[in-house]
């Protein structure tokens, strides 16, 4: 009976072995949907904190209700694009996020520059309560933006977070338009950047407010990733930011300020990237007014810095002047040495 046996298992193994004994290929489609769209929604969960961090992203990037809604952002960049701005030529561009999703923004050539000039350019990353089209006015791209454009004379990209402007969901239910959160903002300047690296040579980072934050995350997490882009950013330039955005509200608990953060998806780490930055050797600039009426004292990245050991990679200017995201004069003399 033995030889039977092993005839008959011999057959089962070669029938399985033939495949066919294998699930049906719909079952195991079905199966592996389910399994991928369940791992979707626990990781939408995990994430978002069960959806608290879209309602700290409403409070803390007001952009998304303040700043020009998505067709007046499209109206007034298209307006620009056939006679360009009085100090620069403007495109429109799309930066893929991932195999789903793009989100919009635009390139300033400063008069005079050649496109096919793609030697270096620089990101710019927004404030918590701007879009790209606010930063238009009197026909130029003006404040912290034409500043830069002005002292760098180079290409200038500018983005809006999803959410915000040019990226705001178009569905007219406004509860049904997308929410950005602090993760989602960080996820964006990555885009964003590996976007400026693809298209430019070198690539110089600038962030104002909120847009230092993610500046500084979102540069130290691509490097981690592709750490032979360290010697293709020429600087970062972290202007009128934070350490954590929990402790621009609790300065004087921000260890507690952080621990809340954390369990309700509000914090935005940029502390713990800058460092990681000055250490892989990218060269640093802290702008600080230290009568900024948003970053109290306690919660500056510029007091960070200089608490720091002194590295020759790193530089910071403080500003005895009122002021917040706007380039004053000691800073924009600063930047043109």
């Amino acid at each position: 009976m033995l030889p039977v046996q092993n005839s008959y298992f011999s057959v089962s193994w070669d029938c399985c072995k033939d495949m066919s004994c294998q699930v049906p290929d719909s079952i195991s489609s079905t199966v592996e949907t389910t399994y991928q769209k369940s791992k979707e929604v626990t990781d939408w969960l995990i994430e978002n904190r069960g959806g608290l961090a879209k309602i700290t992203g409403l409070l803390m990037v007001p952009a998304q209700s303040i700043a020009n809604d998505k067709n007046t952002s499209h109206e007034i960049i298209d307006s620009y694009l056939p006679t360009g701005l009085r100090n620069a030529r403007i495109e429109k561009i799309t930066i893929p996020l991932n195999e789903n999703e793009r989100i919009e923004g635009v390139i300033c050539y400063p008069k005079g520059w050649n496109k096919e000039d793609t030697s270096r350019c620089l990101l710019y990353h927004n404030p918590n309560g701007t879009s790209v089209s606010n930063f238009i006015e009197g026909n130029r791209l003006s404040y912290t933006p034409g500043e830069m454009l002005e002292l760098n004379r180079c290409p200038i990209i500018l983005y809006d977070y999803r959410g915000v402007g040019l990226n705001q969901d178009a569905q007219n239910d406004s509860l049904l338009k997308y929410r950005a959160t602090y993760e989602s903002i960080v996820k964006d300047g990555e885009a964003a950047l590996a976007y400026a690296l693809n298209k430019f040579e070198n690539v110089e980072v600038m962030g104002s407010s909120l847009g230092g934050g993610v500046a500084t995350a979102s540069l130290d997490r691509h490097l981690n990733k592709v750490p032979l882009d360290t010697r293709r950013i020429t600087r970062l330039v972290n202007h009128d930011s934070f350490t954590t955005t929990p402790r621009v509200i609790f300065p004087q608990y921000p260890w507690l300020a952080d621990c809340v953060g954390n369990i309700v998806g509000g914090k935005l780490d940029a502390m713990l990237p800058m460092g990681s930055l000055i250490e892989k050797g990218i060269k640093v600039v802290v702008l600080t007014h230290t009568k900024d009426p948003v970053i109290p004292f306690g919660a500056r990245m510029g007091d960070f810095v200089l608490d720091l050991p002194k590295k020759d990679n790193v530089k910071v200017l403080t500003v005895p002047r009122y002021g917040h995201a706007n380039l004053s004069s000691p800073m924009i003399n600063f930047l043109s040495v």
